[in-house]
C-alpha cells in the first residue's frame, strides 16, 4: 500500500508528471526522429555503394574495351588487379556466346550469379553487375560480370545503427535527469514543442519549432526536430515533383498535364475564354533510338523539350507523356493563333540536332484541339487531338487542327485495319514485279517483288498506305511470309520457261525479331521447290542494326542456305560500309534520292561514285534504284555500277504484264540503248 501511495502522489506532482510527460513525448519523437535519420542515413550509405561499384565496373568495362582484340594479356591482367586489390571478388569476362575469356569460371564463384539492381536485393551478401564491353562504335565485345562484398557496408550501417541508438538512449537517460532538475523551466517549453508538433503531425509542415526558454538542451532539441522537419518537407517536395514530372526531360507528365488541362477549364469557363491542346510527335524517332541507342535518343528528347520551352510563353505547359510524345497547352484567343504557335514550334524544331557528332533533322506532326470547342473534358480534347495529329502526320502539312470530318477518317483507319486482316487471310493481295537491267549483259537480271492491295471497294492500294498499318496491327509477319511463297512460286515458274530471274523481297524489321524466320524462309523454298540462290531478302540499315548481335545470326542462317542479302535505300540510315562487311550482304541498293539528282548535282554524283568504287573493293554488287532517263543509265554504267531499276527500265508489273516486257526486251534486247549510248 505504501508503494502505491508513493505512486500516487508522484503522478499528483509537476515533476513526476513532467517525468511521465518527457517520457510520452520522446517515446514518440525520439523513435520517429531515430528512425528517420537512420533511414536516410542506410539510403545514403546503400546507394554510395551501389554509385561506386557502378562507377568502378563502367570504368572496368572501359578500360578493358581498350585493344580488346588484340590483347588478351592486358583484359588479364585487368581481372587479376581487380581481384588483388580486394575491391571486386568475382570478376568473369565471357565472349557473346557465353565462354569465359577471363576471369573467375562460374562454377567457382561463392554464390550463383545474380545481377543486383539494389543493395542487397538477392541477400547473398554479394552486388553483382553485368555490363557489355563494346568498341567505339557500341557493338558489343564480350559481358563483364563482377561481384563486390555488400558486407562491409553493412556493418558500417549496422555500425551507425548502433552509435545512433546508443545516442538515443543517452538522449532519452539525459532528458531524464534534467526533467528531475530543471522540471519547472521545462514544462512550458515543451508543451511548446508539443503543440507544434501535434500541428507538423496534422500536415501543417510549415509550422517552425521554436520555443521561448534559456535552456540549450530544449533549444538544441527543438533546432533538430525543425532541421528533420525541414529534411522531410524537402523528400515531400522532391517526391511530389517526380510524381508530376518527366525524368528525362524535366517536363510535365501526364498527371501534372492532366491537372493543368482541368485548371484551364475552369478558367476559362470563368473567363468565357478558349486554351489549345497540341498533341506532337517526332517523326522516325523510333528508327534513330535504335540506331544511335537510347542515350542519344535521351538527348534529342531533352533539345526538344527545350525548343519547346523557348519557342512558346512561360505561363505555357509543355508536358512529355513518353517516347517522343508531347503535348502544349497554349491560352489562345482564336484559331489564326493557334496556327501561328504552330509554325513557330515547327521552325524551332526544324534546325539540326547535333547528338555524339552527328548532324540529325527530325519531323514533327502535330494535332489541334480547342477547348471548348473540340472538346469539354482532358480525355476528349486528348483524343481529338490525337485524331488531328494523325491526319497531320498522313498528309503533306506539319499541323493539323482537328474537324469533325476527321472522326470519319479515324473510323476509317480502324476499319482498313480490320479489312487488311480479313485481306490477308483470304490472300486478297497481288504483287506486281519491277525488273532490273544488268548493265553488263544488257539482260533482264532479277525483279523486286512488290505487294499491292486489291481493294474490292478502294481499288488498288499502294503498299506505303497500308504496310505501317499492318506493322501496328501485327500482321506484318503473316503478309511477309505470303510475299515470300508468291514471289517464290513465280519466279519458280519464270525459271522453268527458260528465264533465268532471281527475285528480290523486301522484308520487314519485326521479321528479324523473329528467331523462327529463316527456318519459314528454308520452308517456302523446299515448298515451292526455288533454288535459294534465286532469292534475295532485302532488309534496311535500320532493320539490321536495331539489335545487330541477332540480326548478325540470322543473316547468317539465310545466307549459309545459299540465299542473297541485300541493303535496300543504303546511304539513308546511319551504317557503313565499313560496318556492313562483318555482315554476309552480298548486294547493296543505293536510294533513290542520291540517284535523281547525281546527274545535276555534285555532292549526290560524288556519294554515289565513292559508294559504287567502296563496294567493288568489299566484293559487293551495286543496284541504283530510281533510274529516269538514259543519262543517269550512262552516268550509272561509266562508273562500274552492276544494276538498275527504274521507270526508265519498267514500272511495277503484273505477272502476266512481266512475262511480255520480257518477251519484248529478248527481242530488242539494246531496246534502252544501254550499247549505244556506250
Amino acid at each position: 500500500m505504501a508503494g502505491r501511495g508513493r505512486i500516487n502522489r508522484l503522478w499528483r506532482s509537476l515533476t513526476g508528471r513532467l517525468i511521465l510527460g518527457v517520457l510520452a513525448i520522446h517515446a514518440l519523437l525520439v523513435p520517429l526522429l531515430f528512425i528517420g535519420v537512420f533511414h536516410i542515413i542506410r539510403v545514403s550509405h546503400e546507394s554510395q555503394f551501389v554509385d561506386q561499384v557502378r562507377s568502378d565496373s563502367y570504368l572496368f568495362a572501359s578500360l578493358a574495351a581498350r585493344d580488346f582484340e588484340n590483347n588478351s594479356a592486358y583484359l588479364q591482367q585487368l581481372v587479376e588487379e581487380s581481384l588483388i586489390s580486394g575491391r571486386a571478388h568475382f570478376v568473369q569476362v565471357t565472349d557473346l556466346n557465353g565462354k569465359v575469356l577471363a576471369g573467375i569460371a562460374a562454377d567457382q564463384s561463392p554464390h550463383p550469379f545474380k545481377e543486383d539492381f539494389f543493395f542487397g536485393q538477392h541477400g547473398d551478401s554479394m552486388y553483382y553487375i553485368s555490363l557489355p564491353i563494346t568498341d567505339r562504335q557500341g557493338t558489343p565485345l564480350a559481358l563483364l560480370r563482377l561481384g563486390y562484398d555488400e558486407q562491409p557496408a553493412a556493418d558500417q550501417i549496422d555500425l551507425v545503427y548502433r552509435r545512433g541508438l546508443y545516442l538515443a538512449i543517452g538522449y532519452v537517460i539525459l532528458t531524464l535527469m534534467l526533467g528531475l532538475v530543471l522540471a519547472p523551466q521545462l514544462t512550458r517549453p515543451l508543451q511548446q514543442l508539443r503543440k507544434t508538433s501535434a500541428r507538423i503531425a496534422s500536415g501543417h509542415t510549415e509550422a517552425r519549432l521554436q520555443v521561448d526558454t534559456r535552456l540549450e538542451e530544449v533549444e538544441g532539441l527543438a533546432r533538430d526536430l525543425d532541421q528533420m522537419r525541414q529534411e522531410l518537407v524537402k523528400q515531400a517536395r522532391a517526391l511530389e515533383y517526380q510524381a508530376f514530372h518527366d525524368p528525362i526531360t524535366g517536363l510535365a507528365n501526364r498527371v501534372l498535364l492532366r491537372d493543368r488541362v482541368d485548371q484551364a477549364i475552369l478558367a476559362c469557363r470563368r473567363n468565357r475564354s478558349i486554351f489549345a491542346l497540341f498533341l506532337m510527335d517526332l517523326d522516325r524517332f523510333k528508327e534513330l533510338n535504335d540506331t544511335l541507342g537510347h542515350q542519344a535518343g535521351d538527348a534529342v528528347l531533352r533539345q526538344v523539350a527545350a525548343r519547346l520551352q523557348s519557342a512558346v510563353r512561360e505561363s505555357d505547359t509543355v508536358a512529355r507523356l513518353g517516347g517522343d510524345e508531347f503535348a502544349l497547352i497554349l491560352p489562345l484567343s482564336g484559331e489564326e493563333e493557334a496556327e501561328l504557335a504552330a509554325r513557330k514550334i515547327h521552325g524551332a524544331l526544324r534546325k539540326p540536332f547535333h547528338i555524339e557528332g552527328c548532324t540529325l533533322h527530325l519531323d514533327s506532326s502535330t494535332g489541334i484541339a480547342l477547348y471548348p470547342r473540340h472538346g469539354k473534358d482532358f480525355e476528349e480534347l486528348l483524343r481529338r487531338a490525337d485524331v488531328a495529329m494523325y491526319v497531320a502526320k498522313r498528309g503533306e502539312n506539319e499541323f493539323a487542327l482537328y474537324q469533325p470530318q476527321f472522326d470519319q477518317r479515324h473510323l476509317d483507319r480502324l476499319m482498313l485495319g480490320e479489312e487488311l486482316r480479313q485481306a490477308v487471310e483470304h490472300e486478297d493481295l497481288v504483287l506486281h514485279y519491277q525488273p532490273k537491267l544488268d548493265l553488263k549483259s544488257g539482260d533482264i537480271c532479277g525483279v523486286e517483288a512488290l505487294v499491292r492491295w486489291q481493294h474490292p471497294e478502294r481499288g488498288l492500294i499502294p503498299p506505303d498506305q497500308f504496310i505501317p498499318l499492318a506493322e501496328k496491327t501485327g500482321l506484318i509477319g503473316p503478309l511477309t511470309l505470303w510475299v515470300l511463297r508468291e514471289a517464290a512460286r513465280q519466279c519458280r515458274a519464270w525459271n522453268s520457261q527458260g528465264r533465268p530471274l532471281h527475285v528480290a523481297v523486301n522484308v520487314s524489321p519485326r521479321s528479324l525479331r523473329d528467331r523462327c524466320f529463316p527456318e519459314k524462309v528454308a520452308a517456302v523454298l523446299a515448298e515451292v521447290d526455288l533454288p535459294p540462290s534465286k532469292l534475295c531478302v532485302e532488309l534496311t540499315e535500320s532493320a539490321i542494326f536495331t539489335d545487330p548481335v541477332q540480326a548478325r545470326e540470322m543473316l547468317e542462317e539465310i545466307s549459309a542456305m545459299g540465299a542473297n542479302l541485300s541493303i535496300d535505300d543504303f546511304g539513308t540510315g546511319y551504317s557503313s560500309l565499313v560496318q556492313l562487311k562483318q555482315l554476309p550482304v552480298s548486294e547493296i541498293k543505293i536510294d533513290r534520292s542520291f540517284i535523281g539528282g547525281m546527274t545535276e548535282n555534285k555532292n549526290d554524283a560524288a556519294i554515289v561514285r565513292a559508294t559504287i568504287e567502296l563496294a567493288r573493293h568489299l566484293g559487293l554488287h551495286v543496284v541504283a534504284e530510281g533510274v529516269e532517263d538514259m543519262n543517269t543509265l550512262q552516268w550509272l554504267a561509266n562508273l562500274g555500277c552492276d544494276m538498275i531499276q527504274g521507270y526508265y527500265i519498267g514500272r511495277p508489273l503484273s505477272p502476266e504484264m512481266l512475262t511480255e516486257f520480257l518477251l519484248q526486251h529478248e527481242e530488242q534486247p539494246d531496246r534502252f540503248g544501254l550499247l549505244k549510248g556506250l
